[in-house]
This record gives C-alpha cells, structure tokens and sequence, in this order.
C-alpha cells in the first residue's frame, strides 16, 4: 500500500486517492486516511 500513496501522488481528485488505496484496504480505512491526505 505505500508503493501506491508514492505511486500516484500528488492526487488530483479524492476519487483517485479512493480508487488506488481502496484495492488494498476497506472502506473504512479509506475514510480514515482520507484525513492525512491533501489533494491538490
């Protein structure tokens, strides 16, 4: 999973950032780190 948040950063949309971290991890966790994340 973080190969994937160096992968694609930045993140242009929140969308993206749920699609690519969303393969590994569930729903929930995804909202959990959507707070960490900035999208640009």
């Amino acid at each position: 999973m973080t190969h994937e948040f160096e992968e694609y950063r930045p993140y242009t949309a929140l969308a993206q950032f749920h699609r690519e971290i969303g393969k590994y991890v569930d729903h929930d966790e995804v909202e959990r780190l959507a707070r960490y994340v900035e999208i640009r």
